[in-house]
């Protein structure tokens, strides 16, 4: 059986040629090092600009979902059959009160993610509600609808994803509200009851959209 010969034995020959081999070689697997990292930041930089940009696209999406209905709050609340009501507060089984429902009822049937709408009086009790629950609930205890009760003239509130009153079923909602106003005086406001579900879809809708199996999640 032969024997490893050790690199002191070697003939000088051998020596330089495996030196030469080594010094050539070394450059090629440098450049390969450099190569693999150079690729592999470049990588990493065009993975982080697509997630920035499908980032600011979800938040795009999710401002306009807000501005949308923080729009519809707005134009309710400068509304005369909504004035009227609020103005004379009649029972919600009035007949005085079917040009309301009519007007409320062109908003739940163009849009299925809304779970009710209410108007409650300047001390935050509920006095109408499309799914007719909740009356004269005393809702001032809401964070959204204290605020609101302060707001001035054109100014719209969303509230956080919350646990839902009586008026609008138990599915989780986010409010928009509005203060409505008769000149200077108060009269209460229009709050908007949008079941949260229509938000998180828009999440969900973002899943894959940077590449398979990535997903979007969304913090304060």
């Amino acid at each position: 059986m032969r024997r490893l010969v050790r690199f002191r034995d070697w003939p000088l020959r051998t020596k330089t040629l495996a030196l030469l081999l080594l010094v050539s070689a070394l450059p090629v697997a440098v450049g390969a090092v450099f190569a693999f990292v150079q690729a592999r930041s470049i990588l990493v930089a065009e993975r982080e600009g697509l997630l920035e940009a499908r980032a600011e696209q979800l938040a795009s999406e999710m401002d306009g979902f807000h501005r949308d209905h923080r729009g519809i709050v707005r134009r309710m609340a400068g509304r005369s059959v909504v004035l009227d009501f609020l103005r004379r507060a009649p029972d919600p089984g009035d007949p005085s009160v079917a040009p309301l429902g009519d007007f409320m009822a062109s908003f739940t049937a163009s849009e299925q993610d809304i779970s009710a709408i209410a108007l409650l009086d300047s001390a935050g009790v509920v006095r109408y509600s499309t799914n007719g629950a909740g009356v004269g609930v005393d809702a001032s205890f809401r964070g959204y609808v204290r605020k609101t009760q302060s707001a001035r003239a054109g100014e719209t509130l969303v509230s956080d994803v919350f646990s839902p009153l009586p008026v609008a079923g138990q599915a989780p909602l986010i409010a928009y509200t509005a203060p409505v106003f008769d000149g200077t005086s108060r009269l209460g406001l229009v709050l908007l009851a949008i079941r949260a579900d229509a938000l998180w879809h828009l999440v969900r809708a973002a899943n894959g959209r940077t590449g398979p199996g990535s997903f979007a999640v969304v913090l304060d």
